[in-house]
């Protein structure tokens, strides 16, 4: 078991993400009726994945969780600035782009924990509900890339 601090916890566990459900969240529609959505508040960000092409073999996944808490607010542009609402202590964590555009949210949220620097790119749509759901990508350790799917609740 892999656990990167911040509350964004990697951990290895039996299942993966449905190839179907990827698809579909893998283009969000984006709609323009939405141009008004504001996510600012608090973050509960939960997902799973799968990740491979490690250069340590044990570093790979058939199935993962992720689980983060933020802290978001948002500029009228739709910018958001995001922050882990519990600091880790021992690694550095940056969001490198957050936005809203419509309906859809994309954000970077990069962590490096001594030399290993894990970067994961979130994008989704606002649903009906309020919540987000879309998908991930994951570069890093190293070589590995990952994949997967996620739902964000606005808390």
């Amino acid at each position: 078991m892999r656990r990167l601090l911040l509350a964004m916890t990697l951990t290895t566990l039996g299942c993966g993400a449905s190839s179907d459900k990827n698809d579909a969240l893998a283009q969000p529609r984006c709609s323009d009726d939405a141009t008004k959505t504001v996510l600012a508040g608090r973050w509960a960000i939960r997902g799973t994945g799968t990740r491979e092409a490690c250069t340590e073999p044990s570093t790979n996944a058939k199935g993962f969780s992720l689980a983060a808490d933020l802290v978001a607010t948002q500029a009228p542009d739709g910018t958001l600035t995001l922050k882990p609402e519990a600091p880790p202590a021992n690694s550095v964590f940056d969001v490198k782009t957050a936005s809203v555009h419509g309906s859809c949210v994309t954000f970077t949220l990069v962590e490096t924990l001594s030399a290993a620097t894990v970067s994961t790119t979130f994008t989704g749509e606002v649903g009906s509900s309020g919540r987000v759901l879309g998908t991930f990508d994951v570069k890093g350790p190293g070589t590995c890339v990952g994949k997967g799917d996620f739902t964000l609740t606005l808390q």
